[in-house]
């Protein structure tokens, strides 16, 4: 490879890495794993094939908007993406290509959609692939009609009268090599006996099962250079097989899994950075000064804070931000802002309150300890525990073994909850840490012999009704507060993830509310119920309101 070459291929990569192109984490390392490829013995970069993808698409015109009539001239990123995707061969077998799979995460306004239909024509016509079978997979019909439209839209810049590419309603057919471009809406179903050569599945946040994928990326198995390229915003469904995908993405960039035929790139924010702020908008808008302008991003930003009901749709569309639900309780940037590495030593011999959600059976138990500050300020520990068998079944099993492998987890033996395990770690802490426990505060139901073994222990038990009525003033308060900046939670993940799990349950009479799950019963809240109850605890007991007044 040529000097010349070399900067071309590596220029967008090596600006990121130095920091003349703003990007986030993710995108870093994709960047680094590029520039790694190009020096592995493995794998050769095929130039003349990175360029004719490239070419192809700029030979498209825009045809709406300000830009049309213009020529497609790619971003930088994206020709980054392309010479990822379609540039690099194994050596042992140079017609093979080493990328078999894309995931593609940014913000709206990427110009996405002309990527997706200059992709897929390409695929139809010249990427080499005999009678190749390509697809569009969006989750609607309407969506798909849409990228069709595109796709036949830009087919008949190439052939205007149609000569070479037929056109039907669905379907655009390419007679010299006798292979067909199709849209199709999310049905697994129909998507048998495909033989897909390249499909691309838009907006995947928006799937609630994987059948879809599953399907089309099993009938490419005898195809010699399959490619399957998920394009797609952040979502609201942390449980989805999108957000799976993507963290295993995440694991791949961030060397904790190895697979090479998956690349990955995914444009969004560092954890704790301000959403607002401008300086961070082109971490997940990568065609920032191009397709959106940072003005207009603001413009968004403000109708949402003025507008809480479209605050979920701006986070995820405008600025790549993935939420569990639609319905924000909490958001994301202010239990980031409350995350603190919190070291239990610091605490010794200091007054707590503790909350505790037992789980009946195979679930999580959560274990709170609250330690009021004299500044009015609260400071929560939280510990979590799962029965072994749960570990390796049911829906969250992947992300318990990931939290139980990274230690945010503790594992209890057997196939339920034991009781025993919590109890003894509770007497534990007590003991190391010479703590004051003023108050062990339950859920009575189900925990009678918890609470027998506790009092005999020597704890103060205190059953915690579980009534809107009960937990109304200190949900309030821990909201309040917790905005206020008044709030420390110690940086747990499941902590987070029951917060973004969380609702409230409103009784519109008498204005009471309590925590519920936003969605399934797989969306766990049990560190959020033991908080909560540690504060009604301490409220009951008449010391939170004693010690603001200090």
């Amino acid at each position: 490879m040529t000097t010349n070459a070399h900067n071309k291929y590596t220029d967008y990569a090596e600006k990121v890495i130095n920091g003349k192109i703003v990007a986030g984490l993710y995108i870093k390392q994709a960047c680094e794993r590029y520039l790694a490829w190009m020096e592995r013995t493995d794998i050769v970069f095929d130039e003349q094939a990175a360029d004719r993808v490239v070419t192809f698409i700029e030979k498209l015109h825009h045809y709406k908007g300000k830009t049309a009539g213009q020529r497609f001239i790619l971003s930088d990123w994206q020709r980054f993406v392309l010479y990822h995707v379609y540039g690099f061969y194994w050596k042992a077998d140079p017609e093979k290509r080493v990328v078999r799979n894309v995931y593609l995460e940014c913000a709206r306004k990427q110009g996405k959609s002309m990527y997706i239909a200059a992709l897929s024509l390409y695929s139809l016509l010249a990427d080499g692939e005999p009678s190749a079978e390509c697809y569009v997979v969006a989750n609607s019909a309407k969506q798909a009609n849409n990228l069709y439209t595109m796709a036949r839209t830009l087919a008949g810049q190439l052939d205007p009268k149609h000569k070479h590419i037929e056109s039907y309603r669905d379907t655009l057919k390419f007679k010299a090599t006798l292979s067909h471009l199709k849209t199709l809406s999310y049905n697994p179903s129909a998507a048998d006996g495909f033989n897909a050569s390249f499909f691309v599945v838009d907006e995947y946040h928006g799937a609630a099962k994987s059948e879809m994928y599953d399907v089309m990326k099993s009938s490419q198995l005898q195809r010699k250079n399959p490619l399957a390229f998920v394009i797609t915003t952040a979502g609201y469904n942390l449980n989805s097989p999108c957000y799976e995908m993507r963290n295993v993405c995440a694991e791949i960039l961030a060397n904790i899994k190895s697979d090479d035929t998956q690349a990955a790139f995914i444009y969004e924010m560092d954890e704790g950075d301000q959403w607002d702020d401008p300086a961070n908008f082109a971490k997940c808008n990568p065609n920032l000064h191009i397709t959106v302008e940072p003005e207009d991003i603001t413009a968004e930003i403000v109708r949402a804070k003025n507008n809480n009901g479209a605050m979920a749709e701006v986070k995820t569309k405008t600025l790549n931000i993935w939420l569990q639900s639609a319905d924000v309780w909490i958001d994301a940037v202010t239990v980031n802002n409350a995350s603190k590495a919190i070291d239990i030593r610091e605490y010794q011999g200091m007054t707590c309150y503790v909350g505790i959600d037992l789980a009946a059976v195979e679930d999580l138990t959560a274990i709170s300890l609250l330690f009021p500050m004299d500044d009015g300020s609260l400071t929560f520990k939280t510990f979590y525990f799962l029965p072994q068998s749960a570990l390796t079944s049911g829906v969250n099993a992947p992300y318990y073994q990931r939290w139980h492998r990274n230690g945010y987890l503790q594992i209890t033996p057997g196939n339920v909850t034991d009781y025993d395990y919590i109890l003894n770690l509770i007497l534990q802490l007590q003991q190391d840490y010479e703590l004051f426990i003023a108050g062990v505060y339950y859920d009575s139901y189900n925990a009678t012999q918890f609470a027998i073994n506790a009092t005999n222990a020597g704890l103060y038990l205190q059953p915690f009704s579980q009534t809107l009525g009960a937990y109304n003033k200190p949900t309030k308060e821990f909201e309040r507060l917790t905005k206020s900046g008044k709030v420390a939670i110690d940086n747990n993940p499941i902590t987070r993830w029951c917060i973004a799990n969380t609702a409230l349950k409103i009784d519109t009479i008498n204005d009471n509310c309590k925590p519920v799950k936003k969605g399934t019963k797989y969306e766990k809240i049990d560190g959020v119920i033991a908080m909560i109850t540690a504060l009604g605890g301490m409220i009951n007991k008449g010391s939170y309101y004693q010690n603001e007044t200090k």
